[in-house]
């Protein structure tokens, strides 16, 4: 619009050879953005709006905000330490599968790192979980194609934690996790996958080579 051209004229008039339809300039619909640096204002080019309860909401923003800004960028930054903060990052321990029965060192070490282990893997799902649960809401009604990837990934995880975790309990610990683990694969030797039913003894071992 016309409105825009003049104000954007305004801003590029005191550089020379710089005006609204600069070379380096973009136009999107009716803003203009430019990495020029006007030499009245000192600021990047912004696009002037001209309504005037526009002009005069950012103006009330500015004069809210200025003060906030320059009091943390002048007083606050400068005179604060800076702390660099990171995720702690535990060293992996011996497993409760080569730990010693008697070693009670070992044993808490493997049973404290189960517990983070468990919450981490409890925390990915419920992220997952989240992200179907969100696609299928706001994707709908073309959720069941949409969505496929992300709920792929969901139930992949949770068949997996539930391999893992599932069926201890609330007070199974990293022990009754490696039995359970030591059971399954067990069961996987003689019979087959999970679900697929048992099989006489005399076909343990058979087709599960893989």
């Amino acid at each position: 619009p016309p409105e825009n051209k003049r104000a954007h004229k305004n801003l590029d008039e005191d550089i020379p050879g710089k005006g609204p339809l600069a070379e380096d300039s973009v136009f999107i619909g009716p803003l203009k953005t430019s990495n020029i640096k006007s030499a009245k204002m000192g600021v990047e080019d912004e696009y002037v709006d001209p309504n005037p309860l526009g002009k005069f909401l950012k103006s009330v923003s500015y004069i809210i905000n200025a003060p906030v800004i320059w009091f943390r960028e002048t007083i606050v930054v400068p005179n604060r330490p800076q702390y660099y903060w990171y995720h702690r990052k535990f060293r992996r321990v011996t497993t409760i599968d080569e730990c010693y029965t008697d070693d009670i060192v070992c044993c808490t070490e493997a049973e404290e790192q189960f517990k983070r282990d468990k919450r981490i893997d409890a925390g990915v799902v419920n992220i997952l979980r989240n992200r179907m649960e969100e696609c299928n809401y706001y994707e709908r009604p073309d959720h069941n194609r949409k969505c496929v990837k992300v709920t792929e990934d969901y139930n992949e995880a949770a068949n997996n934690y539930f391999i893992k975790y599932g069926d201890l309990g609330a007070y199974g610990d990293v022990v009754d996790c490696y039995m359970k683990q030591k059971h399954r694969m067990i069961w996987e030797r003689r019979h087959g996958k999970v679900g697929t039913g048992m099989r006489p003894r005399e076909e343990w071992g058979k087709g599960t080579e893989e």
